[in-house]
């Protein structure tokens, strides 16, 4: 019999059931108050009230049954009345049984509820109820239903001081606390290989279970409550032992479907997740092939780029090289040019005799030979003199022209512009004409261009024959 909530008493009654010290609480439970009291509480309560009672219909709160009062105790069920009522119990199949809880103090009670209408219910054709004292004192249940407590110590005696041993039947215990001892009246459930009381069967049908085996509700503790239970159904059995071996078959194999059925869905749900990855890897790799493709037809476009580019450069480079090749060709016949030497980064242009007739004169001046040095890269001004025949021994010692100082810089003017873009177009022949322009004149109306008359020796004109023309140094 479940909890019962009584309604109806008045506070007469009630102050009786105190002075009785019968524990109760007060509940409102649908539109009606009344007290719930346990079952030991109950059968307390009707003595102290010397009434009786009759079970009615469970409220909406399970595991709790509103009774009505009787007026004398001899309206309370006979022990005919009681047999009667057994037998009519024993004729019930376990369909029209149940399997609930109360004072439930753990985790994953639908599922400890599931194993134990599956194994037990077909077996017991009873009601039965959980629950979990978790400690507390626990007395055994005089009724006709099948009553399940977890981690209790028996009522006037008992402790927790059994070690839990951290794997029952091979499956590894979740909680370890310490477990309660077993009372010894009834049948005891061992796990043989660490000796260890599991749980103890009294009168048939209060099953002790002596460690808090639901703790945390997980698979482990499912599993030792699973292999319990189909012990507890074996010493049950009232059938002959080939009948319960097989009931026994038929629960294993009903376990063995469910658990391929549940190792199937496990395999799938691997297999989908992995499927999920292999489709991603294939997207992944999708798209990096696309990036691949396109980053092929970008590399392909500057490889033919930079072919398209490297043949304009080849011919760039022979027409430069054929550009060059003129240019040597007609540096070489500039009038006035007797050799030309290149070195790495100088063109050194090696010029004929230098004259040197000032405008308005009739004087000419005897200047020398000259290297003409061009820097390639336009470095010191891009264009030197040195003169090779003769320097001049005035203010500007060893000067080696008129316009050119002792480390052969020239003072070009407002030509020097016309260096350097003579020289960063390659035009070197143009360069030495006007290099030789430059050496053939001279300013007069400067200080240095009046050293001429000083430093340089005049020249005159022989006229033994036109062919033979000489020239002599005046001294």
């Amino acid at each position: 019999m479940d909890n019962c909530f009584v309604t109806g008493l008045n506070r007469a009654q009630v102050k009786l059931l105190a002075e009785a010290k019968v524990d109760m609480c007060e509940m409102e439970i649908g539109e009606k108050t009344g007290l719930v009291l346990d079952q030991a509480n109950m059968k307390k309560a009707m003595k102290a009230l010397e009434m009786g009672f009759v079970e009615g219909a469970e409220t909406e709160i399970p595991g709790i049954v509103e009774v009505t009062l009787t007026k004398s105790l001899a309206d309370e069920p006979t022990p005919t009345d009681a047999a009667s009522k057994r037998k009519k119990k024993a004729e019930k199949s376990a369909a029209d049984c149940k399997v609930s809880t109360t004072n439930w103090r753990g985790e994953g009670a639908s599922k400890f509820v599931a194993i134990a209408r599956e194994i037990l219910l077909p077996i017991v054709k009873t009601d039965i109820i959980m629950s979990v004292p978790h400690g507390d004192a626990q007395s055994v249940v005089d009724d006709d239903d099948f009553h399940i407590f977890i981690w209790p110590v028996f009522k006037g005696g008992g402790d927790r001081s059994i070690r839990t041993p951290r794997a029952i039947w091979d499956i590894p215990t979740s909680c370890t606390d310490e477990s309660t001892k077993p009372s010894g009246e009834g049948v005891l459930f061992k796990d043989d290989e660490t000796k260890y009381v599991v749980a103890e069967l009294i009168n048939g049908n209060n099953l002790f279970i002596f460690h808090d085996i639901c703790h945390h509700g997980n698979e482990n503790e499912w599993a030792i409550f699973h292999e319990l239970c189909e012990r507890v159904a074996c010493e049950l059995d009232s059938g002959t032992p080939e009948e319960a071996e097989k009931r026994r078959q038929e629960r294993r194999e009903k376990q063995r479907v469910q658990s391929r059925q549940a190792y199937i869905e496990e395999c799938k749900d691997r297999f989908e997740s992995n499927a999920k990855n292999v489709q991603r890897a294939i997207d992944i790799g999708r798209a990096k092939m696309t990036e691949l493709q396109q980053a092929l037809v970008a590399t392909i476009r500057d490889l033919k780029d930079a072919e398209r580019r490297i043949l304009d450069h080849a011919k760039a480079k022979s027409e430069h090289e054929e550009f060059c090749g003129r240019e040597f060709d007609s540096l070489m016949e500039v009038p006035g040019v007797l050799n030309v030497v290149v070195k790495k980064g100088e063109i050194h242009v090696f010029t004929e005799h230098i004259y040197i007739t000032p405008d308005g004169l009739k004087t000419t001046y005897d200047i020398g030979k000259f290297r003409m040095e061009i820097s390639t890269s336009c470095r010191g001004g891009g264009i030197k003199f040195f003169n090779l025949t003769r320097k001049s021994k005035g203010d500007n010692y060893n000067q080696h022209h008129p316009h050119v100082n002792c480390e052969g810089s020239p003072c070009l003017g407002n030509i020097s512009e016309s260096v350097a873009q003579l020289v960063a177009n390659y035009e070197y022949s143009a360069l030495v004409q006007l290099g030789l322009q430059f050496l053939k004149s001279v300013n007069m109306g400067d200080k240095a261009g009046a050293m001429i008359n000083e430093y340089w020796p005049k020249v005159r004109k022989s006229t033994k024959s036109k062919d033979e023309e000489s020239t002599e140094k005046e001294e």
